[in-house]
């Protein structure tokens, strides 16, 4: 079972779904023959406390390993047409989040790699894990409330195709240096069951997310705020889930001695009539001082599953030429860096390593069009 905890990462319409539709039908849509012109936004973040982002994807198949609580990767493209105050885009999304506590990130490891356990070691297993893939039709709302305040207002229909909620919880015990006993709780539904292999019909999911940001401009002081999935929820038509316990009773060993467990499990499956997702609030809040000069102070937060990561650096900015952000993201020990030119263009990249097989953070951004 833990050798399988990495595939945590991996109908009816419901009454939010069907108004959200209504509300769509009622948006003023404005000429396009008018003034109207193509964007385009890719954003992807990846994060992972314990081990690369290249291993986490090939099993935590390293020897580069430090306790940690929490992986996530958000990945937004969105592709539409901005005419007057209003745009109109399509979107496609891919979420995947794992909390857990840093001794279940240490035993997946060391079991992983068939590492040497330390004999009478105890270990509190938790796992949290949530997923979607999804697609979807976005309508925004560009507003200028003051000379000072600019704001964008957006709504997204989703119809999700992928879906992973749940969480484990367990103890487990060394035996020696290559044995162990463990008894874990299970508790998840899902489209696709990749930790008991139960053979399932996929659900589809609908939904709406919504989304804002704020632009903030008092004397030489900048503000900017973007929050996403405020609220944002996924309705589910008889998506299966599994209620179950798992011991380790059922053991194999290789030829060095190494346990390989096939968990014995007990419990239900079956199906919930209806299964809402709460998908996790984004958010990212920035200010620059527009000093005098070409060099300006600038500094970020970013709050995203509940875990919050500060930058702070410079601008630089030249009268011809696009505007260039260097931050330094001391809590993940990255370097971000971002040209944009204001309504036209942003081009923007963080990592904490020049080695891709050592990158732990890494961000992406591109934009055009707006």
């Amino acid at each position: 079972m833990l050798r399988r905890i990495r595939h945590f990462l991996g109908g009816r319409k419901p009454p939010f779904f069907r108004l959200s539709c209504v509300l769509f039908a009622l948006f003023p849509l404005q000429s396009l023959a008018e003034d109207w012109h193509p964007y385009f936004i890719f954003d992807s973040f990846s994060y992972s406390e314990t081990v690369s982002i290249r291993a986490a994807f090939n099993e935590w198949e390293t020897q580069d390993f430090d306790r940690g609580k929490r992986q996530w990767t958000s990945n937004w493209i969105e592709a539409g047409i901005r005419t007057g105050d209003w745009s109109y885009g399509l979107v496609q999304r891919f979420d995947y989040a794992l909390e857990f506590t840093e001794d279940a990130s240490e035993l997946y490891w060391q079991v992983t790699n068939k590492r040497d356990l330390t004999p009478g070691q105890h270990f509190d297993v938790e796992v949290n894990a949530q997923a979607i893939h999804a697609t979807g039709l976005r309508v925004a709302y560009y507003f200028d409330a003051l000379d000072s305040l600019q704001g964008v207002l957006g709504l997204t229909l989703l119809r999700a195709n992928y879906l992973i909620d749940g969480q484990l919880q367990g103890q487990a015990d060394a035996l020696n240096d290559s044995d162990f006993d463990y008894a874990a709780y299970l508790n998840w539904t899902y489209t696709e069951d990749r930790l008991l292999d139960r053979v399932v019909n996929a659900p589809v999911g609908y939904g709406a997310a919504l989304d804002f940001q704020l632009r903030y401009r008092w004397q030489a002081h900048a503000i900017a705020w973007e929050v996403k999935d405020l609220p944002a929820w996924i309705y589910w038509h008889k998506s299966p889930f599994t209620e179950a316990i798992g011991r380790s009773d059922r053991k194999h060993y290789d030829e060095r001695g190494y346990v390989s467990i096939e968990p014995a499990v007990s419990g239900r499956e079956a199906f919930y009539s209806s299964y809402r997702q709460t998908l996790s609030p984004r958010m990212r809040l920035g200010w620059q001082y527009y000093a005098e000069g070409w060099v300006q102070p600038l500094a970020e937060i970013r709050y995203q599953y509940e875990h919050a990561l500060y930058g702070a650096g410079v601008a630089l900015r030249w009268e011809t030429l696009p505007q260039l952000d260097i931050k330094y993201w001391p809590l993940n020990h990255s370097l971000e860096i971002q040209a944009r030119q204001a309504g036209q263009w942003t081009l923007g990249l963080m990592a904490d390593h020049y080695d891709r097989r050592k990158v732990r953070t890494l961000g992406l951004v591109i934009t055009w069009g707006l």
